[in-house]
């Protein structure tokens, strides 16, 4: 095969502004079964927004300090408990449950596209295929911290990749972060 004909099957580099608006169309696309039902028929998300209520309410709720208190430690899986309360100071837990399943949906796609571009080094419309594999039995299950783990894992990915040309301090800089 000639270096010309492997060339020619290459995608064309699509401009930033096509795949922005492509991304956020599609976003806009996978959302409006999010934004149209406040309780989606996940699993665990029930259960999620109870949590999260609670932990935006205690404090100044005293019926619900009697029977919960937040310990806070380092522990995986927290990105939701850490989001969506403080989100709950500006909208009621189901908006911003909304808020934080989409911002994860993005996050997974968005990280799709940069790891892409880490590896091909150049923005291709291909990731956003992955726009209707946001809809998966681990998303119906319901667990919204691990969604969300799944697009930083993605994005520390493409940083990786990226960084691999440049010595030794910079991967293992990212990766302590």
């Amino acid at each position: 095969m000639s270096l010309r004909s492997a060339s020619a099957r290459r995608p064309a580099d699509l401009g930033r502004r096509s795949l922005v608006f492509l991304f956020l169309l599609l976003l806009a696309l996978v959302a409006v079964p999010v934004l149209t039902h406040p309780v989606p028929p996940l699993s665990d998300y029930a259960n999620h927004l109870a949590r999260m209520h609670i932990i935006a309410t205690v404090s100044h709720n005293p019926d619900l300090a009697r029977f919960y208190h937040i310990e806070w430690a380092v522990i995986p899986n927290l990105m939701m408990d850490l989001v969506v309360p403080l989100m709950e100071r500006f909208a009621n837990v189901y908006v911003a449950g909304e808020i934080y399943t989409i911002a994860s949906f993005a996050l997974i796609v968005f990280g799709t596209l940069a790891l892409n571009r880490a590896l091909f080094g150049l923005w291709s419309a291909t990731p956003l295929l992955a726009f209707p594999l946001l809809y998966n039995g681990i998303f119906l299950i319901g667990v919204m911290n691990y969604i969300f783990g799944i697009g930083l894992a993605l994005l520390a990915l493409a940083a990786w990749v990226s960084l691999r040309e440049r010595g030794w301090r910079y991967p293992v800089a990212v990766a302590c972060v």
